[in-house]
């Protein structure tokens, strides 16, 4: 929204408007009751990286820097909120293209340190790029991953797959997501391949942010 001059221009780099977040987290709630006073916070991760979805997470990316990480259990949804831009009384999502208004804009974001390849198409042919893209991998000496729904799971025998929900239930992803790309930061793992989610309801947002994940690196399996 538009800012007013009471909000210092330290709260948001500068800019001329400025985001505000109403959580609904009791705990979350409870301290800004506390505190008494509006708060102004950064998210608890290191800017890029694969946001943190439990308090495990924000002590490995900020431990030595925090005096104090209150737990307030994983998180329920386990996606960042949506930016919308306020004008005229109208609420409009902020959507790719458009100057990056907050870091969750920015073309590389939520980023694992291995290089993540989205593949689309039918499963037939998504199943056979993401096997000759693991063992390309694999023969040249990279350590591998593909992330594959859970129904699809079985259709990597032979290869390392690991599960990031359910696609008959999309908030699974949406709730597995992050700690997926964690772990795979905690192993190592240098090359991902991974299934996609129709762009619809809660897909479109997980699609956002796993596109943003892998760089926007997104093959078609369907003409390759």
């Amino acid at each position: 929204m538009p800012k007013k001059p009471c909000v210092p221009d330290v709260v948001n780099a500068g800019l001329p408007s400025v985001a505000v977040r109403i959580p609904s987290h009791p705990v979350a709630q409870r301290v800004l009751r506390a505190c008494g006073v509006p708060v102004a916070a950064p998210s608890a991760n290191t800017s890029g990286k694969p946001s943190p979805t439990t308090a495990l997470h924000v002590y490995h990316d900020l431990k030595g820097k925090l005096p104090l990480i209150l737990d307030g259990g994983e998180c329920q949804v386990g996606l960042e909120s949506t930016v919308v831009r306020v004008a005229d009384s109208v609420l409009r999502p902020l959507r790719e293209g458009e100057r990056a208004l907050s870091p969750g804009m920015r073309y590389r974001h939520y980023a694992p340190g291995g290089e993540l390849t989205l593949v689309k198409g039918s499963q037939e042919n998504v199943r056979a790029l993401c096997l000759a893209m693991y063992r390309e991998a694999v023969a040249a000496g990279r350590s591998a991953r593909i992330l594959a729904f859970e129904e699809h799971l079985s259709d990597y025998a032979g290869a390392q797959a690991l599960s990031i929900g359910s696609l008959e239930k999309p908030e699974t992803v949406a709730h597995r997501l992050f700690n997926v790309l964690r772990q795979m930061d905690e192993e190592g793992v240098e090359a991902l391949t991974c299934e996609v989610l129709p762009a619809e309801g809660i897909g479109l947002a997980i699609m956002n942010r796993l596109s943003r994940a892998a760089a926007f690196r997104i093959r078609n399996a369907d003409e390759e």
